[in-house]
């Protein structure tokens, strides 16, 4: 049933006409007689009251988000528009990412590179590290796309749909750079080397699975833009086993062509310091032939040959002990923290290549698209600048505010009606999900926020819909009731008006309890009787 509204005006009508009226009376505080004809006045009676609380406001739906890409560049793809249903997961628009895309590439090379001097350091038996087709690289980023899909499968557990997404678009990359790194050389064919274009082929299948639809059969991405995350989750676990085997295969073909120069470290210098004691000796030589050198000075080349001879066996040896043993402890720790430092520029390379694509956070409308392909999103905006605005519109509140004397009879999870005022044949259902514990008093007596969320509806809703919620309060049958207007309260004390004697007009001032109210009665838990006559103020009053 719809809340009815009544005026303080149309309350007194209506109970002029079931009041009964008496002469005139004199007030007791004044000991002024007035005419009984000139007030109103009602019989406490016994009736039902039903108390609610009645919140006024706009619909609103709180679950809305701007998104917009987290780097620069030219909008390459929008693959929604207005009135657009997405799924969480879905791909929104993507960037031109060829320079992410570089980047990631630059950061994997920095890596190889840090691994290659750690290897070539450490296991200097092959000193001079080797290059290899197909690279080392690409068993570390296949690694890193078993990890991803795998993370995703448990996102998907978890239903977090969004970020399952984004591990398996990060997976997609990886997978595109291994099949880059696969890339033969034009002498290499698939007579001479099966495995390698046998991984390939795979590594592109796994590829497709993920990102690409075909006429008869959606991709993982594809079931995810459709809401079919069963059937996601269950093709992202066939990919996962399918790359168990292509990982077998790329550790079979790694490394299966290779050439290089093994040369001892510090080789050069040691060659050059060879080379002057070679020129102190031959001075020596001379010297000693000529018969006539000096001791002095015969000695002193001497002592510089020397000296020249024990630092090139100490570089010789060093090298040697390399070669045959590995290095050092500091220079381990160093190659270690290049390692990690390439590492590390990689994942921040393979984040900003994340952020080149947007993915619905949530099931929802797109309900603005302020971009459009072709458009250069710039340093200075790239975070601020909305390219996608999504609204779920499964989620509906009404927001308003009650005054002090109503917050203390809400609680959380209290069931609530909604009325809109457009559709006034309807009535929803809904729940109080938040109280305020802070009032706001800048207008006078404290005001409290309500939150009202609103049950799933069968109807159509827009936000900014002007709405009533009634929260019921409670009911009593048989209950002693006294008009609203007959009641005054101040400082949390309420009183009434009994009128004592008709004829004198006098009237008593007497305190109540209240109970229950609405807009029309008060229940009065004490104070009064049945049949007692009260005053009723004036709308002045």
């Amino acid at each position: 049933m719809r809340p009815v509204h009544f005026s303080h005006k149309a309350i007194v009508t209506a109970l002029v006409l079931v009041c009964l009226f008496s002469g005139s009376i004199s007030s007791s505080c004044t000991g002024v007689k007035n005419s009984i004809s000139d007030q109103n006045t009602a019989t406490i009676t016994r009736g039902d009251i039903e108390s609610t609380v009645q919140i006024r406001g706009k619909l609103e739906m709180p679950h809305e988000i701007k998104l917009h890409f987290g780097t620069y560049g030219a909008i390459e793809d929008i693959y929604v528009t207005y009135g657009s249903v997405v799924k969480a997961g879905t791909l929104l628009a993507k960037l031109d990412d060829d320079m992410q895309r570089q980047a990631v590439e630059q950061a994997q090379y920095g890596v190889q590179m840090a691994m290659n001097e750690l290897v070539e350091k450490t296991y200097s038996t092959i000193v001079g590290y080797p290059q290899y087709y197909p690279s080392i690289g690409i068993v570390q980023r296949f690694e890193a796309a078993q990890d991803e899909l795998a993370e995703a499968i448990d996102l998907m557990d978890e239903a977090s749909y969004r970020e399952a997404a984004t591990e398996m678009r990060l997976a997609i990359h990886d997978l595109q750079a291994c099949r880059q790194l696969l890339d033969p050389p034009v002498e290499i064919n698939s007579e001479d080397y099966p495995n390698i274009f046998k991984a390939m082929n795979r590594v592109e299948d796994h590829i497709d699975s993920l990102a690409y639809d075909t006429e008869t059969t959606l991709s993982v991405q594809g079931l995810i833009n459709n809401g079919l995350y069963d059937d996601a989750r269950k093709k992202l676990a066939t990919v996962e086993d399918q790359l168990a085997g292509t990982r077998l295969v790329i550790n079979s073909i790694v490394g299966v062509i290779k050439s290089y120069s093994p040369s001892y470290p510090d080789t050069s210098t040691s060659l050059d310091i060879a080379k002057q004691v070679q020129d102190s000796l031959e001075k020596i030589q001379s010297l000693l032939e000529q018969n006539d050198g000096d001791a002095v000075d015969t000695a002193e080349q001497l002592r510089i040959a020397i000296h020249d001879l024990e630092m090139s066996n100490a570089i010789l040896e060093n090298s040697e002990l390399i070669f045959h043993h590995g290095l050092n402890l500091k220079l381990l720790r160093y190659n270690n923290l290049n390692l990690s430092k390439a590492e590390k520029a990689l994942e921040s390379a393979k984040e900003a290549l994340m952020n080149t694509e947007i993915i619905a956070p949530f099931d929802g409308i797109i309900v603005d698209v302020p971009a459009k392909e072709g458009d250069i999103i710039s340093t200075v905006d790239m975070t601020a600048r909305t390219i996608v605005e999504l609204v779920d519109t499964s989620i509906i509140e009404l927001d308003g505010y009650v005054d002090e004397r109503d917050v203390r009879n809400i609680s959380l999870n209290q069931s609530v009606d909604i009325f809109v005022d457009v559709i006034p044949d309807k009535t929803l259902t809904g729940k109080v999900i938040f109280v305020s514990p802070y009032g706001n008093t800048q207008t006078g007596s404290a005001k409290f926020l309500i939150k009202v969320a609103l049950d799933p509806a069968d109807i159509p809703l827009q936000r900014g819909l002007s709405a009533t919620a009634v929260i019921p309060l409670g009911n009593h049958s048989n209950a002693l009731l006294v008009p609203a207007n007959a009641v005054k309260s101040s400082a949390g004390e309420y009183w009434v008006n009994v009128v004592i004697d008709q004829k004198s007009g006098q009237v008593e001032k007497r305190s109540i309890i209240p109970g229950l109210q609405n807009d029309d009665f008060v229940e009065v838990m004490s104070g009064l009787e049945e049949n007692e006559v009260v005053t009723l103020f004036r709308l002045s009053q």
